[in-house]
């Protein structure tokens, strides 16, 4: 819901788009509870939910494309993408040979 007042311009369609949604299945009177869950969800959620694929910095590095640091924070976001997959599959490989 916060994104509403986004500085980046690519946050802002997202907003609209969810926003829609939601008013459309509220018309319905079906809540959408889907929709209404990501309206309402914090971006620290984003790490909780994600099953170890984006990780608190990767959530920082969002926040701060959303509040306008779009080129830095871009950087940010691919770099923890590469080294959260490589710890990642570091962890595979640790439990698969622990077996």
């Amino acid at each position: 819901m916060e994104m509403s007042r986004a500085r980046n311009l690519f946050a802002r369609p997202v907003f609209r788009t969810l926003d829609g949604r939601r008013r459309r299945s509220e018309e319905t009177g079906v809540p959408d509870l889907n929709v209404e869950f990501l309206y309402n969800m914090p971006f620290l959620t984003i790490a909780k939910m994600t099953g170890g694929v984006a990780r608190l910095k990767m959530v920082d590095a969002v926040v701060d494309i959303v509040n306008g640091s779009s080129t830095r924070s871009l950087k940010r976001l691919v770099a923890g993408l590469f080294a959260n997959r490589k710890a990642n599959k570091e962890t595979l490989a640790q439990v698969v040979s622990d077996r």
